[in-house]
């Protein structure tokens, strides 16, 4: 079983997200501070769960990538 997670290091008071199982994890968000995560909050996620995700990131992704083009073009005009 997947697990969507929130975690948080007991000494730096960081918070991370990973995608986990019983073996581990891969932390989603950047930084890694000193690797001592505490377990905060857990989802189980089924695999078809997961894809809901993925696409739902995806389309992010690809908003982001077009906002970042606009600014890019609308700081082009006001130069």
């Amino acid at each position: 079983m997947r697990y969507l997670t929130i975690n948080r290091c007991p000494t730096h008071e960081f918070y991370s997200v990973s995608i986990d199982d019983e073996g581990g994890g891969t932390r989603l968000t950047p930084g890694k501070c000193c690797g001592r995560w505490i377990e905060i909050k857990k989802w189980p996620m089924t695999a078809a769960r997961l894809r809901e995700i993925a696409n739902e990131i995806e389309c992010n992704a690809d908003q982001a990538e077009e906002d970042s083009m606009q600014a890019a073009e609308d700081r082009k005009k006001d130069a």
